[in-house]
């Protein structure tokens, strides 16, 4: 595996984390949630790119961070890497990285939800040591973006 330098975000890194953002949201499909909330690209681009600024600089988490929920599990969020990037550990490394990050915590298990169908992520956290807990399942995701429902995975740690 290549080895990758993680290091906590700055400001001048809310472009790229607002494109992951906005990636992470759409996952498989062409469509997300940031897609539908704010239709204009640029617009979405530079408000998801505003939110982290003000979160960078206050140390706050946002989506792309993880961030505890009770009791006690590690809740990972906005995994995505660009296409290029893609096949080189970096997604690996990545969770890695949060999963430590929570044990170092004392948290006892991690949490995500990807959405179904989004079988290249699934493998990864399965990798990882996530499995699926729970599926929720709607007709109004299906038929806003093309994807039927969204999991939900767990992991010890």
């Amino acid at each position: 595996m290549t080895e990758f330098v993680i290091r906590p975000a700055r400001e001048d890194d809310a472009s790229l984390l607002a494109w992951a953002v906005i990636e992470a949201a759409r996952s498989h499909r062409p469509r997300g949630f940031w897609d539908l909330w704010v239709p204009d690209a640029e617009a979405r681009l530079a408000f998801v790119e505003r939110l982290l600024v003000e979160a960078i600089a206050r140390a706050t988490p946002f989506f792309g961070c993880m961030h505890e929920t009770p009791p006690g599990a590690w809740l990972v969020e906005s995994v995505a890497t660009r296409p290029e990037a893609r096949g080189q550990g970096l997604g690996a490394a990545l969770v890695e990285h949060v999963l430590g990050d929570g044990r170092r915590r004392g948290h006892s298990d991690a949490k995500l939800s990807l959405m179904i169908g989004n079988s290249a992520a699934q493998r990864l956290y399965e990798r990882a040591g996530f499995a699926i807990t729970a599926e929720k399942r709607d007709a109004a995701l299906d038929a806003a973006i093309g994807c039927p429902g969204v999991a939900q995975m767990s992991c010890p740690l």
